[in-house]
């Protein structure tokens, strides 16, 4: 009974509507009631009176290129769920990786390795620290009397590297010795290279970040180059006598790690086998 009644609308002043489709007029048919422009949907920002919307789609600048921001909008819708499904994926490897390093393996791996980077152990090596030191020293010395430009966090990120090398790999990575010859060494370009590119996306969101690595092939040949040389490192180092990488484990990362691997194969080499193939049960 009430729908029945007859109202006006505040908006246009029509008269005579029904209350029963009060609603329906302004949503539909109202002259003056304010609505989106029909391309809202591609971001256009426009909205105003119904009877002006003939007008404004004659100079919508976001109607005609529906067709390139559709296809736009489609990828980007794309390239979210791509990240999301990524994003879930990163979640599960940090999932193992805590697991991971819940293990008795990873514990004393860790064990090994941990201890190379104390102070005693640092002091033990404080000699390649000053020859460095003094060699990135003598370098800036023998530079011209006038010449002011240097970039001084880069050539102690240098030293950190060549540092790092000596004491970690016993590599001389030459990467304090003159520019020319360290391009000429591939796995310091490489870690130079892994280095810059870290550092430049430090500040984004991780997902970002592991999205960019993962998708930059400079990235991935500096990657292909260090696992590659690593690799050669424990060859050589397989080749050492035991008595020798038992001294050298010692002051030596990659030394550690090998004896880490082997003492791995030995553990492994015990086990009955019944262990490895699960015991049988009755």
């Amino acid at each position: 009974m009430l729908d029945q009644l007859r109202v006006k609308c505040i908006l246009c002043a029509q008269t005579g509507l029904q209350r029963g489709n009060f609603v329906d007029h302004i949503n539909k048919v109202c002259p003056k009631s304010v609505i989106q422009c029909q391309a809202a949907d591609i971001k256009c920002p426009w909205k105003g009176p119904r009877d002006e919307l003939q007008n404004h789609i004659t100079t919508c600048v976001f109607e005609p290129l529906r067709p390139v921001l559709s296809l736009l909008i489609a990828e980007t819708r794309q390239l979210i769920d791509q990240v999301k499904k990524h994003d879930n994926e990163i979640k599960e490897l940090t999932q193992k990786m805590y697991q991971l390093q819940k293990s008795a393996k990873f514990k004393r791996h860790g064990a090994l390795t941990v201890p190379l980077f104390r102070r005693s152990k640092i002091i033990s090596n404080i000699n390649v620290i000053i020859d460095g030191t003094d060699k990135l020293l003598d370098r800036w010395r023998a530079k011209p009397f006038r010449q002011v430009h240097m970039d001084i966090i880069e050539q102690c990120q240098k030293l950190l590297l060549e540092i790092f090398g000596l004491i970690a790999f016993d590599y001389n990575l030459e990467a304090i010795d003159d520019n020319n010859l360290a391009k000429k060494n591939e796995l310091t370009q490489a870690l130079q290279d892994i280095i810059n590119m870290i550092y430049t996306m430090i500040s984004a969101p991780r997902i970002v970040s592991i999205i960019y690595l993962k998708c930059c092939p400079r990235y991935r040949r500096a990657h292909a180059i260090v696992e590659r040389y690593l690799n050669k490192m424990v060859e050589r180092e397989f080749a050492e006598s035991s008595e020798s990488r038992a001294q050298r484990k010692k002051t030596s990362l990659i030394a550690s790690l090998v004896s880490s691997l082997q003492i791995d194969e030995k553990t492994e080499a015990r086990k009955m086998e019944e262990e490895k193939k699960g015991k049988l049960y009755p």
